[in-house]
């Protein structure tokens, strides 16, 4: 299983595309609401075990996504589902639909990974106690709420329990 058309619109509409110089030709990095630089779509790249937040050593390290185009933008985040994609193979041991693996991989993307959503996928917990985990966890960054995580989350959540894709901003 990898990631339908359905979960890669809701991955780019919550990650929207990066363009950090709307002065310049091409999609320059930015930063994140915490301060980590990101390419495309939520690409992030990490220095000796760390996510890069400066400006300067992402240039320097990555020069060639300095001013990538909105196709390799498109490819990086495929390359990148990869690995989130394998987490959830890895992890569910459960049989799944095509639009639970999305939202699992969309909110894998997101936030890394959750033991917890894990186990109450694999222990076929229902859908109130899904949605319930699902938007009230990892909607802070750097230890603030944010609306927008928080409508990310809602949306992964009704994806996972209904198979419905629906934005919520």
């Amino acid at each position: 299983m990898t990631t339908s058309q359905l979960g890669l619109d809701l991955i780019t509409h919550y990650e929207s595309m990066h363009d950090g110089d709307l002065t310049q030709i091409g999609l320059q990095p930015k930063k994140d609401p915490i301060g980590i630089v990101t390419w495309g779509y939520g690409h992030t790249e990490t220095v000796g075990g760390r996510q890069i937040r400066d400006f300067d050593v992402a240039r320097k390290l990555f020069p060639e996504m300095e001013t990538m185009t909105i196709p390799e933008a498109e490819e990086l985040l495929l390359e990148d589902l990869v690995d989130e994609e394998a987490k959830v193979k890895l992890r569910i041991n459960i049989p799944i639909t095509q639009h639970e693996f999305d939202a699992l991989v969309s909110y894998f993307f997101n936030i890394g990974y959750s033991a917890t959503m894990v186990q109450l996928v694999n222990q076929k917990a229902s859908a109130s106690d899904i949605t319930k985990w699902i938007t009230g966890h990892y909607i802070t960054a750097g230890g603030v709420f944010m609306k927008g995580l928080l409508y990310r989350r809602q949306s992964e959540a009704l994806l996972f329990t209904t198979g419905e894709l629906k934005f919520f901003n």
